[in-house]
């Protein structure tokens, strides 16, 4: 099929319908490629066909940063391309995800049922406070649970489903 005929085939659908590609799980597209051998050739591709997206990520986070891009921007153009918390959770980390969330939420770009349930986390040992989160320490890259009221912290575990797996087993003591 040539580029031409891909356009007036598309425009027959609803503009803001997801483009998937037809594999087993109906991965999101996330690109569209020319090869460098043979730029009369494009590729469409998902996560599948590009592999590891860490350095596609940090080149767009840090691009971002060199060119002042607007945040609303860059979110924006990371929904648009197919991007989701959880490849961003994936390949750039929790905290990375959560910073994603939070801006969305807060910017009406995605709402709650975009997001994956969080489980819910027990009330701080300290002062009952029903406000923690997991948080991801920035040097060290180990997670821990916070109270966001107290300031009261867990220890620190090597992912973020530990720290929250921990946190609710403690309520079965």
């Amino acid at each position: 099929m040539k580029v031409s005929r891909l356009i007036t085939r598309l425009q027959e659908f609803n503009p803001d319908a997801d483009v998937v590609l037809n594999d087993f799980q109906a991965s999101p597209l996330l690109f569209v490629l020319a090869r460098k051998d043979n730029p009369s050739c494009v590729c469409l591709a998902g996560e599948d066909y590009c592999g590891d997206l860490t350095d596609e990520l940090t080149e767009r986070y840090e691009q971002a940063a060199r060119d002042g891009i607007d945040e609303l921007d860059f979110y924006s153009d990371l929904i648009d391309d197919g991007y989701d918390y959880n490849l961003i959770r994936k390949y750039f980390g929790f905290t990375s995800a959560e910073a994603f969330k939070d801006f969305t939420l807060s910017h009406g770009l995605l709402g709650e049922k975009d997001f994956p349930p969080m489980e819910k986390l027990q009330p701080c040992d300290v002062c009952g406070s029903e406000d923690c989160k997991v948080i991801q320490e920035h040097t060290t890259g180990f997670y821990y649970v916070e109270c966001q009221n107290c300031g009261a912290l867990s220890i620190e575990f090597l992912t973020a489903e530990e720290a929250i797996a921990a946190c609710r087993r403690r309520s079965e003591l």
